[in-house]
């Protein structure tokens, strides 16, 4: 049921006409895609992602 929820296509974060990265979401994960530029190595990209509050019931 799942993949019925699953959006159509990626929502975009731009700045300044450029897009920062895109993601799209169903109820069981979250897909984050950046493209980075020509001239950065994925070794040297870090990224970390942390929530503020998490509530398990």
């Amino acid at each position: 049921m799942a993949k019925k929820l699953a959006p159509e296509k990626r929502h975009s974060f731009v700045r300044e006409d450029k897009t920062v990265f895109e993601g799209d979401q169903t109820l069981e994960e979250v897909n984050i895609y950046i493209n980075l530029p020509p001239n950065v190595h994925s070794k040297q990209f870090y990224c970390k992602i942390q929530s503020k509050h998490a509530k398990k019931s």
